[in-house]
C-alpha cells in the first residue's frame, strides 16, 4: 500500500479548509514552484484546529512571527491514523528549520 500524499497546499490563513481530523501538517511557503517546509506537526483530533493555532499566533512561537510580520505561510497536510510516528519520521526526514523539539521515532512508533 502507498503512502498517502500531502493534500495540495493552501494559504494558512485558509486553515478552515483542513479537516477535522486526525494527521499530519506542514506550514512553510512556495519558492518557485517547490514547497517549502519550515514546520511540521501533528494533531491527534483535528488538523484544522491545530492550524487555526498557528495562523492565530498560539502555536509555534516562530510561525507565530512569521504570520505576525505578514509572511505568506502555506500549509498542507495527510490524514494518518498515527499521527505521532508519521511527525516523528518526518521531522527525522526533514529537520524543519522552526520545529525546536525533534520527537523520537524509536519512543513514538514501536510499542514496548
Amino acid at each position: 500500500m502507498a503512502a498517502a500524499r500531502f493534500s495540495r497546499s493552501i494559504p494558512l490563513e485558509d486553515y478552515m479548509q483542513a479537516p477535522a481530523a486526525s494527521g499530519v501538517y506542514e506550514i512553510g511557503y512556495i519558492r518557485g514552484q517547490r514547497f517549502t517546509r519550515l514546520y511540521g506537526g501533528e494533531s491527534e483530533v483535528s488538523i484544522r484546529v491545530r492550524l487555526r493555532e498557528h495562523y492565530k499566533q498560539r502555536g509555534n512561537k516562530d510561525i507565530g512571527e512569521r504570520v505576525a510580520r505578514g509572511e505568506t505561510l502555506r500549509c498542507h497536510w495527510k490524514l494518518s491514523e498515527n499521527p505521532l510516528c508519521v511527525e516523528a519520521k518526518l521531522q527525522q526526514r526533514y529537520r524543519y528549520p522552526d520545529n525546536k523539539k525533534q520527537e523520537s521515532v524509536k519512543t513514538r512508533c514501536y510499542k514496548k
